[in-house]
């Protein structure tokens, strides 16, 4: 058994533990990253799979998100847009549907799209200036209620509602009764109006390198698991080893190591499937596909290799399916194959992630929390999106708030 002395020990690198562990090296504390996985990122993830790069679920980078603005370079994550807009699947075909704000040469087609009825559209434009004007604490202010209730509040009918807001924010939220926290639905659909739907040309997995190619002084042990946390403060590891510290942040699911947290922190589990084909199936023109139809096995999916051509090998396309409940993969396929009116053998099942933990349940979204709020015992502070909302962001914002908070408490100590 081994002793050591850090100034703050970090259980988790993610995108909220990596950024703690950048504000605290900016703040001179001798700092320790603690990752029980082989690879850094946590939910964010990619996996090379016979030439082809999987991210573990449909994920993206929406650009517009301050605080990645803050301590991401875009101009080396070399990122890759999604097309604004969707190409939207009903029992009737298909059609497609764009921001008239960022591409006015698709007002026409969405005005006389069947997405919902010439109000609607004319909410929706409205909608989006509404949001654009408010400050980012502004949207999470005001009357809690369900993003079902707050669409059709504001006037939303049931066909928009059941064309585009359910497969859209089903696949963001992974749930599509829309039962998500308003408040939340105006920071995505703000961030969006504002932004765009990204992957970096190497995958998502390039957001947890930048990160951590920030850091010069601070450890990262991967593959190092946590047994207990104690109030001394330490950690014990798997192995019996010993790590004492000042100061610990949990930026981590707290429910795994410290017991005393009487609320169970849950999650929303997604599926999602990979397909490849020949690159001579249907386009889709860098856009998201949204399933409207009430019988599918599909919420949402996308062509890759449209976005980001080196994800697949050349001559072929790379297809990603987000389900709405765990399917056998040949439902999946047959499904994908009837929305792109292809045989399914012209699409070859690749890889299936179930992802039980891919969105903590957040009852009351925020933008930021206090960086006092993330101390659970005098020693001990936590970290995740599940403090703040559910994105990226949050992430990051929880974790800066965490080491913020231990930057001060130590400065104040010494």
């Amino acid at each position: 058994m081994s002793h050591r002395e850090y100034d703050v020990v970090i259980v988790g690198a993610g995108a909220a533990g990596l950024a703690a562990a950048i504000r605290c090296e900016e703040s001179g504390l001798a700092t320790l990253v603690i990752e029980s996985d082989k690879k850094i990122g946590g939910r964010i993830r990619n996996d090379l799979i016979n030439g082809f790069n999987l991210e573990k679920g449909f994920q993206v980078l929406i650009d517009s998100y301050e605080k990645a603005q803050e301590l991401l370079d875009y101009s080396k994550l070399d990122l890759k847009k999604f097309a604004p807009g969707a190409i939207i699947f009903d029992s009737n075909g298909s059609y497609t549907i764009s921001d008239p704000l960022r591409d006015l040469s698709s007002l026409p087609s969405t005005a006389l799209s069947r997405v919902g009825s010439f109000s609607d559209k004319f909410k929706l434009l409205r909608l989006s200036k509404e949001l654009r004007r408010l400050r980012l604490d502004e949207i999470f202010e005001g009357t809690r209620n369900s993003t079902l209730q707050y669409l059709r509040e504001y006037g939303f009918s049931d066909r928009i509602i059941e064309n585009f807001f359910r497969p859209f924010f089903g696949g963001v939220f992974l749930e599509r009764d829309l039962a998500t926290d308003a408040s939340m639905f105006r920071f995505v659909f703000r961030n969006f109006s504002l932004g765009n739907a990204c992957i970096p040309a190497q995958g998502m997995s390039q957001l947890p390198e930048q990160l951590r190619n920030k850091l010069t002084k601070t450890e990262i042990r991967l593959e190092t698991t946590v047994k207990k946390v104690n109030h001394d403060p330490s950690v014990e590891l798997s192995d019996g080893t010993v790590i004492r510290c000042s100061k610990l942040i949990l930026a981590c699911n707290p429910n795994q190591i410290l017991k005393q947290i009487d609320q169970r922190q849950e999650w929303k589990r997604t599926t999602t499937m990979y397909f490849h084909s020949a690159d001579s199936l249907p386009k889709m023109n860098a856009k998201i596909g949204l399933d409207a139809r009430a019988n599918s096995s599909i919420n949402n999916f996308a062509r890759h290799d449209e976005v980001i051509p080196d994800c697949a090998p050349k001559g072929r396309a790379l297809w990603s399916v987000t389900t709405r409940r765990d399917e056998h993969e040949s439902k999946v396929q047959k499904d994908l194959a009837h929305l792109l009116r292809v045989n399914k053998d012209q699409l070859e099942f690749l890889k299936k992630y179930d992802i039980p933990y891919a969105l903590p349940i957040v009852e009351r979204p925020k933008l930021s929390i206090p960086s006092e709020q993330t101390q659970v015992t005098e020693h001990i502070h936590l970290a995740g999106d599940y403090l703040t909302n559910s994105s990226i962001d949050g992430a990051l914002r929880s974790g800066q708030a965490a080491a913020k908070a231990i930057a001060e408490t130590l400065e104040i100590i010494s």
